[in-house]
This record gives structure tokens, C-alpha cells and sequence, in this order.
């Protein structure tokens, strides 16, 4: 088998089955990929799902689990920063994390307290993330972004840049790089 494919076994209508759920729920996950699912049967109840790419490239399932896997931390960390279950937020990233915040200023997570977190993060809730994008670009690491809003009028948009690293605690952030979006009013006569 290659890396865009998953093996199934089963009757006939198992592999279809199989199909129907690849296409329903994996395929809507991989961010930036028109991607397609194909039954190929080889032999009489063995069957292989198949994940082609725009332009004919294929989606390996690594691939397929990074992205899944990373959208989750992303999602998780904005969920822990509206609880205000900072010390979990903090969980999520690699012990030489750093991070840029609005600001420009850099760094690093482990040095953050508590009080300092709990004022920068005050009255954001809901962080509302949208069009999460993940790259994978090695074995154990992979780049993000997405779109974020906040209920804050000086500052109501802009861009989490992520990078992240496969840890034996799973996956987890590295870096984290905030750019504001600033939106100009356009001239009134």
C-alpha cells in the first residue's frame, strides 16, 4: 500500500461504507486539499481507500493524522485561554516555547506568569479561530495559521502563526507569533 492509502477489510459493503466515512469525515479536515476518496478493491473482501490531492499529489495518512492532530491543539489552546485554564494553555506548549505577542515584543512561555496571563487575557471570550490551516513540514513538525477574533474594539482581528513540534507528550506548540490586522476606514465624501 502507499502513504495516501488505508487498507480495509471487509465485505463489499464494509469497503463502501469505509468510503462514505473517509469522505464525510476525513476529507473535510485537510485544510488546503481538494481532496477526493476512491475505492480500489484488490480481492474479494480486501479493499483500499485512497486519498488524491488537487493537481494529482497525494495526502498521506501521516499527513491526514498531523493535521487532525494539530487543528486539535489549536482548538484546545483557545478553549483553555476562554476558561481561563492558563496553567493547562501553558501545558500545551514545548518547554523552549516562545512567543510574539501584538506587540512584537518576543518571549518566552515558561518565563509568563500567571497574574501577567490572566491581564492580557482578560475579557476575550469567545477567541473565535477560523480558516485553520495546517502544513505539515517534517516527520515531527508542522507550521499553522488561522484567523482569530476577539470582542475588543482597539484590536478585533488577527493572525495566529504557529509552529509546532511532535513531543512524547503528543503534539505541542513551539512557537506562536500574533499579527494584528488593522483595518483602515476607507475616506467618506
Amino acid at each position: 500500500m502507499r502513504p495516501n492509502q488505508i487498507g480495509v477489510i471487509g465485505s463489499q459493503t464494509a469497503i463502501k461504507s469505509s468510503v462514505r466515512v473517509a469522505r464525510e469525515t476525513l476529507l473535510p479536515v485537510i485544510g488546503g486539499f481538494n481532496a477526493t476518496a476512491t475505492e480500489n478493491r484488490h480481492k474479494q473482501g480486501i479493499g483500499v481507500i485512497s486519498l488524491h490531492a488537487r493537481g494529482g499529489s497525494t495526502v498521506t495518512i501521516d499527513e491526514l493524522i498531523c493535521k487532525m492532530e494539530c487543528q486539535e491543539l489549536i482548538l484546545h489552546h483557545a478553549r483553555c485561554l476562554d476558561e481561563g485554564s492558563l496553567a493547562e494553555s501553558q501545558s500545551l506548549f514545548t518547554e523552549d516555547a516562545t512567543m510574539i505577542g501584538p506587540s512584537g515584543e518576543k518571549i518566552r512561555v515558561a518565563d509568563r506568569n500567571e497574574a501577567e496571563m490572566r491581564r492580557v487575557t482578560a475579557n476575550l471570550k469567545p477567541r473565535i479561530l477560523t480558516n485553520i490551516v495546517i502544513t505539515p513540514t517534517g516527520p515531527n513538525t508542522a507550521k499553522a495559521f488561522s484567523y482569530i477574533t476577539l470582542p475588543r474594539p482597539n484590536l478585533p482581528q488577527g493572525e495566529w502563526h504557529y509552529e509546532l513540534r511532535k513531543t512524547d507528550k503528543g503534539w505541542r506548540i513551539s512557537h506562536r507569533m500574533v499579527v494584528p490586522i488593522k483595518r483602515e476606514e476607507p475616506d467618506r465624501q
